[in-house]
C-alpha cells in the first residue's frame, strides 16, 4: 500500500507553517534570554560578591541564541564590516570582509549623541527655588555593542530653571567614561565619573538664593551584555548603578538631604542596520531608586525619593562617508529622540513639593559623528526640547522642559585597534 502524498499547495502550506511555529519558538527563546541576562546583570550590580565565574555561568544558557540562525549571528564582534567589492580576483566571499586587500574596512559603531543629565528639579514647600537633580542617562554617548574606550564628554544647558520665573542659569556638565570588555568581548563593564557647574548643593532659606559652582556628581557603574549581534540585528541587555557620590543638599537653617539612595537603571538596546549605510539605534531604560534619602533639621525625621523615570530613546544615522587608513574615515549625522515620563514628583514628606507633579520631556537631538582613524570619534550635537508644559505650583515650574536647548561634544578613543 502506497502513502498518501500531499499535493504542493498542501505541502507549501505546511512547510510555511511549520516555519512559522519555529520562527515563533525562536522569538520566545530570544526574549526569555533576554530577560535573563538583565536579571544577571541587575544581580551582579547589587551582589559585588559575585565572582566572574559566576557571571559567565548566568550566560551560559544564552548561547544556544546564537545557534537558532545557523550561523547567521556572532555574539563577540564589537564592530561591523562593510564591503564595497572584492577588487582581487584571488580573494574568496570569506576573505572580502575580513582583509582590506579586498576592499573591505572595519567600521567603529558610533554612538548616540544623547540629551544631557538634567532630572527633574527639586523644590522645598512653596520656596521659589529650584534644585536641579543630575543623573547618567544611559543612552549618553553610549552604544548597543560592548567596547573597549575612553570617552570625555562635555554639555552645556543654556537657560535652566534656578528660581520659577524669576532665575536662570547656564549649567556645565562633564564626564570621563572608562568601558572594557570581558568573556571574549560579550560583556562590557563601565564607570562614568561625573561633574558638572551648576546649582551648589547649599541654598540660602532665608535670601532664597541659589549659588553656582562645580561639584562632582554619582558615579556610576555599569554592566551590558551582548545577546544578537548579526549581520542586520544586535541586541543587549544591562544595568546602571549609580552611586551616593555627590554633596548632601544643604538648606540653612530649615534641614539637609542626606544624599545615601542608589539609583539603578535597568535597560535593552537594539541596533539595526537597514542598509549598509543606515541604520537606527535605540535604548528602553527604566530609573528607580533603592533607599531613601534622610531629611535633618527642621525636618528631621521625613525622608525623600526621587521620582521614577521611564526612557525611550532612539536614533536614526547615516553613513555619508566610510573608508580606511588615516584622517577621517567616517562621517555620521544622526537625528535622536528623547523620551522621559515621570507620573508623580518627589515623594517622602509634604514639605517637599510634589505638586510639580508628572513630566513628559520629548527631546531632539541633531548632531554629526566623525570617525577618525578607525580609532577615535567626535561627535557635536544640538539637543532642543519640541514642548513646553507649565505649572504655577511652588513659584511656576516648566514640566516639559529642563532648559532651552543644550550644546554635546564628545570623544571617545577606541582600545585595541
Amino acid at each position: 500500500m502506497t502513502k498518501p502524498r500531499m499535493d504542493n499547495d498542501s505541502l507549501t502550506a505546511y512547510n510555511e507553517s511549520q516555519q512559522a511555529w519555529m520562527l515563533n519558538q525562536k522569538v520566545k527563546t530570544m526574549v526569555k534570554n533576554g530577560l535573563s541576562a538583565l536579571v544577571v546583570c541587575c544581580a551582579v550590580l547589587v551582589t559585588p560578591s559575585i565572582s566572574q565565574a559566576d557571571i559567565w555561568n548566568g550566560f551560559e544558557d544564552l548561547q544556544p541564541v546564537s545557534r537558532l540562525f545557523e550561523g547567521d549571528l556572532q555574539l563577540t564582534s564589537t564592530t561591523k564590516s562593510y564591503c564595497d567589492s572584492c577588487v582581487d580576483e584571488t580573494c574568496t566571499s570569506a576573505d572580502c570582509c575580513t582583509s582590506t586587500a579586498c576592499g573591505c574596512y572595519d567600521s567603529i559603531v558610533p554612538n548616540m549623541i544623547g540629551t544631557g543629565g538634567l532630572n527633574i528639579p527639586l523644590r522645598f514647600g512653596s520656596l521659589p527655588v529650584a534644585i536641579q537633580s543630575q543623573f547618567t542617562r544611559v543612552s549618553n554617548n553610549n552604544s548597543v555593542i560592548p567596547q573597549d574606550r575612553v570617552a570625555f564628554g562635555y554639555g552645556m544647558i543654556d537657560a535652566v530653571d534656578t528660581r520659577g520665573n524669576s532665575g536662570e542659569a547656564t549649567i556645565s556638565e562633564f564626564n570621563l567614561i572608562l568601558e572594557k570588555t570581558f568573556a571574549d568581548g560579550m560583556i562590557s563593564g563601565t564607570v562614568i565619573l561625573p561633574w558638572s557647574h551648576t546649582t551648589l548643593s547649599e541654598v540660602d532659606g532665608f535670601g532664597l538664593t541659589v549659588s553656582e559652582g562645580t561639584e562632582i556628581g554619582d558615579i556610576a557603574l555599569g554592566l551590558k551584555a551582548l545577546l544578537i549581534d548579526g549581520d542586520n540585528l544586535s541586541i543587549s541587555a544591562g544595568a546602571l548603578l549609580e552611586l551616593p557620590t555627590s554633596e548632601n543638599l544643604e538648606v540653612p537653617p530649615i534641614t539637609t538631604l542626606i544624599n545615601d539612595a542608589y539609583y539603578l537603571t535597568s535597560f535593552l538596546g537594539m541596533l539595526y542596520n537597514v542598509n549598509e549605510d543606515l541604520y537606527m539605534q535605540s535604548f528602553v531604560s527604566y530609573r528607580t531608586q533603592l533607599g531613601n534619602n534622610e531629611l535633618t533639621g527642621m525636618l528631621a525625621g521625613f525622608e525623600v525619593e526621587h521620582p521614577e523615570l521611564l526612557m525611550v530613546d532612539a536614533a536614526i544615522g547615516y553613513w555619508l562617508y566610510r573608508g580606511e587608513g588615516s584622517g577621517i574615515t567616517g562621517i555620521v549625522p544622526t537625528v535622536e529622540l528623547y523620551y522621559t515620563n515621570s507620573d508623580e514628583g518627589y515623594t517622602g514628606t509634604t514639605e517637599i513639593s510634589s505638586a510639580i507633579g508628572g513630566v513628559d520631556y520629548l527631546n531632539l537631538t541633531t548632531g554629526v559623528t566623525a570617525i577618525m582613524n578607525n580609532k577615535s570619534s567626535i561627535a557635536l550635537g544640538l539637543n532642543v526640547p519640541l514642548r513646553k508644559g507649565f505649572t504655577s505650583a511652588a513659584g511656576g515650574t516648566n514640566t516639559d522642559q529642563n532648559g532651552e536647548w543644550s550644546l554635546m561634544l564628545q570623544y571617545n578613543h577606541y582600545l585595541g585597534r
